[in-house]
């Protein structure tokens, strides 16, 4: 059975190491349809990027040396400054991490949390995938149509939308990659 959220996300490219802050971005434009640059996004959350590349950006964002490291993780979508930066810019909103480890059966999890209109982003190494790219990443689930589904992509370079079976989301989310557990943040109306 397929499941679709309506509106379509309206598609965004990130910035270098800004997947997280693009997919929000995305989610919050989709939702109140208010603008709110990825820059700032990365800014109040508190993103990483490398030194080589902080003069792409308009806003003085951290940097780390650790390529690694870079962007936001999983977890920072669940702590503090998530819920402060929701209450500075009045969005109605709110965020739930699940690590994989957490979920019993990840079609029905993203099929119930589609029903309910929420908006779901993956996080995921991206090498069983693409074979040449060795790093985590950030995509929004747009729709699930059996074993298969369909990604919302902010990745420079990358199809605005593209499909993956389940079964290798799973496998891309394990701690065998980096030694860190990845999942889903789940975006819904508080």
């Amino acid at each position: 059975m397929l499941f679709k959220l309506k509106p379509e996300y309206k598609h965004l490219v990130q910035k270098r190491f800004l997947c997280g802050p693009t997919c929000l971005q995305m989610v919050i434009l989709r939702r109140t349809n208010q603008w709110i640059d990825q820059e700032i996004i990365a800014e109040e959350l508190g993103a990483r990027i490398t030194p080589k590349v902080k003069d792409s950006f308009t806003v003085k964002l951290r940097t780390i040396k650790n390529e690694k490291i870079t962007g936001l993780w999983l977890r920072e979508f669940k702590e503090q400054k998530i819920k402060a930066f929701f209450k500075k810019h009045k969005l109605n909103l709110k965020s739930e991490v699940f690590y994989i480890n957490q979920i019993k059966d990840v079609k029905s999890f993203i099929e119930e949390n589609l029903k309910k209109n929420n908006d779901i982003m993956a996080n995921y190494w991206l090498k069983p995938f693409y074979k040449d790219r060795d790093n985590g990443h950030f995509c929004l689930i747009s729709s699930i149509n059996g074993p298969k589904v369909t990604f919302c992509d902010p990745g420079i370079g990358s199809k605005a939308s593209w499909e993956a079976d389940i079964k290798t989301l799973e496998k891309s989310m394990g701690k065998q990659f980096d030694g860190h557990l990845r999942g889903f943040a789940v975006f819904t109306s508080s």
